[in-house]
Order: structure tokens, then C-alpha cells, then sequence
């Protein structure tokens, strides 16, 4: 085949695609989350070898976003963070609401320094992924044992005092797709919270439901507001106060939720549009 042939296939393909592209909702949604995966997947390839120079530290961690912004800002995924100040500068376990894998790009504009993430052991077998995750210092909890998980909660609750560091939990357990709210919440991150006698930081993600869809295969561009609330201290509580504080920090995160959630309304009808 000469090179006029290939040069005639090829923009025959590109025409192709971006007819299917601009047309074909669905098409779009296939290729963002291909893109998606494989920036996560392969990526890994780049920061193990980094990691590697310090094994297990979090600072690794910044690096890995920074790496991600660049190639994430080709999704056209726009983060306004809120209240950012209410942030502390000191050991706290970060509690948010989990809506989709998505969620890794906001937690990109609000994660703090000296922030690891309590992450589900399954993606430590995520290929390059889980690995530089785990170089990254990212703690994997095992779910369906729970001594091992108990000793993992206590072991972190001694490391958050030892070396000064925050935990991003999703107390929902699992992705919760839901456009009205959040499941219930469990209760590791807040006993955790209440066992080293730190306080819970809320953050809010606003419903994707403005350009995202999963039943629907629907991924246009967007924006999320990400809302971070006041402390919630846990001085002088214990276990039996647990039941008590889950339930006062969903209750104040699913308000801000819904809140911050109506100022996409106007955006709904416009769902389907091309990016």
C-alpha cells in the first residue's frame, strides 16, 4: 500500500471518527472511559520507577496527580473546590461521598499534603496501578476479613499521630450511582476517627448528573463543586458515640449534597448536547 492510499485511510478513519464522535453519545462515552482506564492503568509504568527512590512514602502521591492532571484535562472535567480553609493542618480522617472511579479526579484539587487513602484491596491487583499505588503509600484494607481490617484501622490510627497524617475514606463502602443522595454510611473511618481522637473532615462532591451518566452512557463535559466542611471533633468520644457521629455527618453531607447539587439543574436539559 502506498503512502497516498495509507494518507486516504487515514483521514477517512479521522472523518469517520469524528462524525461518530460529534453524532453518537454513547461512542463518546466508550472512548473517555477507554481513555480513562488506560491513563490509570498505564500510567503506572511511568511512576514505579520514580516510586522505587521511596518506597511506601505519600509524598509519591503528589507526583502521581500532577502526572494525571495533564492527561485528565483531556475529558474537559472542571473542579471548583469550596471552602478549602476549613482544611486542617493536622492528623484527620476526610470522609466523602462516592459516586464513581470518576472521583479521582476531584479528589485531585482537594487532596491535601501528607494524605493517604483508604483504598479497597482489590485494586492492589490493578496491574502497574495497584503497584505504584502501593509505593504511593495508599493503605489496602481487606473488606471481607474483618480482623485483618481491624488491624489495619488500628495500625493507621497509631501512623496518623506517628507521622502527621490525614485518611481519605468513602464511608459509603461502594460507588453509590444515586442522583438523590448517598447509601448509608459504614463506620470504620469514623471509628478510626474517634479511636485516635482526631477530627472528620466532610467533603462533598456535587452530583455528576449534569454530564454523566452510567445506566445512560452518557459522559459530556462537566464541572463538579467540591465542598469542604467544618470539622467535626471526636475529643472525649468513644465507641458508643459512633452510631451517633455517622449519622450526624451524613445527615450534614447529604444538605450539602443536595445543595450544592440544584445549581446544576438548568444544566440537565442540556445532558445530551455534543462536548
Amino acid at each position: 500500500m502506498d503512502a497516498t492510499c495509507v494518507s486516504v485511510l487515514l483521514v477517512g478513519c479521522v472523518i469517520i471518527f469524528t462524525y461518530v464522535w460529534l453524532t453518537n453519545s454513547v461512542f463518546r462515552y466508550y472512548v473517555k472511559f477507554t481513555y480513562y482506564y488506560s491513563v490509570l492503568f498505564f500510567s503506572g509504568f511511568i511512576v514505579i520507577p520514580f516510586a522505587l527512590l521511596r518506597p511506601k512514602d505519600i509524598r509519591n502521591i503528589r507526583g502521581v496527580m500532577a502526572l494525571w492532571s495533564t492527561f485528565f484535562s483531556a475529558l474537559r472535567f472542571q473542579v471548583e473546590v469550596r471552602s478549602r480553609e476549613n482544611m486542617p493542618d493536622k492528623p484527620c480522617v476526610l470522609v466523602c461521598n462516592h459516586q464513581s472511579s470518576l472521583d479521582v479526579i476531584s479528589m485531585m484539587d482537594i487532596l491535601p499534603d501528607r494524605c493517604s487513602v483508604l483504598a479497597k484491596r482489590e485494586l492492589l491487583y490493578f496491574g502497574p496501578f495497584g503497584f505504584a499505588a502501593w509505593l504511593s503509600g495508599l493503605v489496602f484494607v481487606d473488606r471481607l476479613n474483618r480482623e485483618k481490617a481491624r488491624n489495619t484501622m488500628d495500625m493507621i490510627a497509631k501512623l496518623m499521630h506517628d507521622n502527621q497524617l490525614k485518611i481519605w475514606v468513602f464511608p459509603e463502602g461502594t460507588r453509590s450511582h444515586r442522583d438523590d443522595g448517598m447509601l448509608p454510611f459504614k463506620k470504620g473511618a469514623f471509628n478510626l476517627a474517634v479511636s485516635a481522637q482526631v477530627p472528620i473532615v466532610p467533603v462533598v462532591f456535587s452530583s455528576y448528573r449534569n454530564f454523566f451518566s452510567q445506566s445512560r452512557k452518557i459522559f459530556n463535559r462537566g464541572k463538579v463543586i467540591v465542598e469542604c466542611l467544618p470539622p467535626v471533633s471526636t475529643e472525649g468520644l468513644t465507641a458508643e458515640d459512633v452510631t451517633e457521629l455517622t449519622e450526624k455527618v451524613r445527615n450534614s453531607m447529604l444538605d450539602a449534597f443536595k445543595r450544592i447539587s440544584q445549581e446544576f439543574e438548568p444544566l440537565r436539559s442540556n445532558e445530551k448536547k455534543e462536548d
